[in-house]
């Protein structure tokens, strides 16, 4: 049995990790504030609920197997908010999530929100329209991937696809919608990394930047002075993983995306460029003000899902170094 005087050998290892946190040499970093987020994520549970009930309608018994370490891996929306979070990290951008009651609050104006993520944002409510659309419409930046609107709160089909408008596009399937994790298999086959998510989508007003195999992607839609609106039409819950085992791929995604947020004037807060030998692990930064001083911590950012790390190749070999 264990000692309960006795450390463990893991709190033996992180003991002096946590005495250096402890420590005064970081004590401005403890005390410094974050900046304030430039995105937000919106995170609402019916969109989570629905989403669930579509990933599970084939299990049959075996739907009691869903808990968390395999909704982790397996779970559509799961893996799409942390492919979110781990795009935005990449790109150097701070977010913070927001919920409808938030948007009630008027949270998007009043705090310097520049653009609005609608990840998988498949039930909305009458309320969350309404604020999405002046958002956009009073400058900031919709982006939005796939299956958004489709249902109200209640998880009824809506008549129309509430924000299809504003995005510019039209669906002339909808059924194709409601495949859960299948329509990743069945979406692979177009020429591109992040395969297409909607083949029935079709640009009403948007104009599409691609359109691979026929189905358009990454749709531009104008809504006021600045405020555009984005519907990339892409299934990107594979991106967390692939940044770790095909960061080609996750380039790909970065690089069409980034161009939109530029142009809404977000900004990384700090620029790392990386060493030409170094390996090119992502790389977090966070931000803090300290009074006058910004203080900033790094650390390798392997967010996953539920992909393995390669711990021991990272280890093996050279330090990733980047210059700040």
């Amino acid at each position: 049995s264990l000692d309960p005087l006795e450390p463990t050998d893991l709190a033996a290892k992180l003991s002096s990790h946590l005495k250096r946190l402890a420590s005064p040499a970081l004590a401005p970093y403890r005390r410094g504030r974050e900046l304030s987020p430039q995105v937000a994520i919106l995170h609402g549970m019916p969109s989570v609920r629905l989403h669930w009930l579509n990933d599970t309608r084939y299990d049959g018994i075996t739907w009691v197997n869903r808990q968390t370490s395999f909704q982790i891996e397996h779970g559509t929306m799961a893996r799409t908010r942390v492919g979110w979070c781990a795009l935005l990290e990449d790109l150097g951008l701070n977010y913070r999530f927001v919920t409808a009651a938030n948007l009630v609050d008027g949270v998007l104006h009043e705090s310097r929100i520049l653009a609005l993520v609608l990840p998988r944002a498949i039930a909305l409510s009458d309320f969350e329209i309404t604020a999405i659309q002046d958002f956009c419409r009073g400058g900031g930046l919709v982006i939005a991937d796939c299956q958004t609107g489709l249902f109200n709160t209640s998880l009824e089909e809506r008549a129309e696809p509430a924000l299809d408008r504003l995005f510019g596009i039209e669906r002339s399937d909808r059924s194709t919608n409601l495949a859960g994790d299948s329509i990743l298999d069945a979406a692979r086959k177009h020429p591109v990394p992040y395969p297409p998510a909607e083949p029935g989508i079709s640009a009403a007003g948007a104009t599409p930047l691609r359109s691979p195999g026929g189905v358009p992607i990454l749709l531009q839609a104008g809504a006021g002075p600045r405020g555009r609106a984005l519907y990339l039409n892409l299934l990107i819950m594979v991106y967390a993983r692939d940044r770790i085992v095909a960061p080609e791929r996750a380039r790909w995604l970065r690089e069409r995306l980034e161009p939109h947020l530029l142009h809404a004037g977000l900004r990384p807060r700090v620029d790392l460029e990386y060493a030409p030998e170094s390996p090119r692990w992502p790389v977090e930064s966070f931000v803090r003000r300290d009074g006058d001083a910004l203080v900033l911590a790094l650390h390798l950012n392997l967010r996953e899902g539920g992909t393995p790390i390669p711990w021991e190749k990272i280890l093996a070999g050279p330090d990733t170094r980047v210059r700040v």
